[in-house]
């Protein structure tokens, strides 16, 4: 069950910040609220090197949870076959 417990965290959070970034923008165009570059520049996302370290992370996160998804719907002979196949 851990393994579809975190599958659900990952998930949970990608869609709380899809919704975050979504209410950001929609509220920087507001007087007086949040600005989307200043949010940017204290993630570190203000220059190249900065975006291209967050899009790697997010690349390895996605590989994990379609590591972790295989996992969790996959049949259990199958799995341990290609354990033993390691």
């Amino acid at each position: 069950m851990q393994g579809e417990e975190f599958i659900v965290a990952i998930v949970a959070i990608v869609m709380g910040a899809s919704v975050l970034k979504s209410w950001i923008k929609r509220n920087s165009d507001k007087s007086g609220g949040l600005n989307v570059n200043e949010l940017m520049s204290d993630l570190g996302l203000d220059d190249l090197d900065g975006f291209k370290k967050y899009r790697k992370k997010i690349s390895h996160l996605e590989e994990r949870v379609q590591v972790l998804e295989k996992l969790a719907t996959d049949k259990t002979h199958t799995l341990a076959d290609e354990i033993d196949r390691l």
